[in-house]
């Protein structure tokens, strides 16, 4: 197998690369999106742990 096989994917690369970059973008998308919602969610306990502090 030479390489010019391997990237032509049988003739069959237009439709296998965008595949993997859109199965890489969802995957980068979701990290981006659990980071940030671990981000939110650790600030919101931290806020509702000041505010029961000082209502205590």
């Amino acid at each position: 197998m030479t390489w010019s096989t391997f990237w032509s994917m049988g003739g069959f690369a237009l439709y296998v690369w965008p595949a993997f970059g859109f199965g890489f973008l969802v995957m980068v998308g979701n990290l981006v999106a659990a980071v940030r919602l671990e981000k939110r969610a650790r600030r919101e306990v931290r806020e509702a742990r000041e505010t029961h502090d000082l209502e205590s």
